[in-house]
């Protein structure tokens, strides 16, 4: 019996250490906005003698948990700019328009550079839809779409400006693979920790 309150003792005071005493628990919500660049090519796409055009807006809503001063789980949706590949075989006005989204799930490894400064690197898993459209007189181009899980990592820094509001820039890439290309984002915006 003796032993059975002493575990229930030591189990209760492990958790209160870590729901008191633990500053850097909580949950946060943000926004990013920057440019892409996703790396589908005539060549690769195989759309001969298409000309790329690649609008680079893109933006990144993202949440997660900070459990404590060194990491967090990272969970972001991704809308990357579009593309739209012209003059496919030669054909003026034999278009395919190319739409890139992903879901990423991450790992968030934090340093603090200071009490408001942090720098950061996360790695993870995304799965990424891509949307293939081309037009009717784009005969040999590939429509339709494809979802791959692909791993996705990146790096950030992030400045408290007010407590629990920091501003936040950052770099992610996707590593290519099954029909998907290498894709990067670059973006800053603001993250709200959430009491």
């Amino acid at each position: 019996m003796a032993i059975k309150k002493l575990i229930v003792g030591l189990l209760i005071s492990v958790a209160t250490k870590f729901a008191i005493a633990n500053p850097y628990s909580e949950p946060y919500v943000g926004i990013l906005g920057g440019g892409s660049s996703m790396n589908y090519t005539s060549d690769n796409q195989n759309l001969n003698g298409a000309s790329k055009d690649e609008q680079t807006l893109a933006w990144y809503l993202f949440a997660g948990y900070q459990f404590n001063q060194n990491f967090a789980l990272h969970a972001g949706y991704l809308q990357f700019g579009n593309i739209k590949f012209e003059g496919i075989n030669g054909i003026s006005g034999a278009n395919s328009e190319y739409s890139q989204k992903a879901l990423e799930i991450a790992g968030k490894f934090i340093y603090p550079l200071s009490s408001v400064a942090t720098v950061y690197a996360k790695g993870g898993g995304a799965f990424v839809n891509l949307d293939c459209s081309p037009n009717s007189l784009a005969l040999t181009a590939s429509s339709g779409d494809i979802t791959k899980l692909r791993p996705t990592y990146g790096l950030g820094f992030t400045y408290m400006f007010y407590p629990g509001i920091s501003g936040e820039v950052t770099w992610t890439e996707i590593s290519g693979g099954s029909g998907i290309e290498t894709s990067n984002f670059i973006g800053v915006g603001v993250n709200f920790a959430v009491a």
